[in-house]
């Protein structure tokens, strides 16, 4: 187990998004980590801050691509 970073993406406008960057310590996957700190429902989809996120990604802290696992889907 390693620190990296989540990002969280969300729109803003239409055309527009910001992100969240989130350090995370003591998770083995990216996918850990997005579980523990957002919400996720099959009718509301990720929410993180009352903002629906529409990407996410990890990085290590060198800028290096986290591991990342896919679970069985939202629910």
């Amino acid at each position: 187990m390693k620190t990296f970073f989540l990002y969280l993406f969300f729109a803003t406008s239409a055309t527009s998004y910001d992100f969240y960057k989130i350090k995370v310590k003591d998770f083995t996957t990216c996918q850990d980590a997005l579980e523990k700190h957002t919400s996720i429902s099959y009718d509301d989809g990720v929410m993180y801050k009352n903002k629906r996120i529409f990407m996410y990604y990890c990085k290590t802290k060198d800028g290096q691509w986290a591991k990342t696992t896919i679970s069985n889907g939202l629910i």
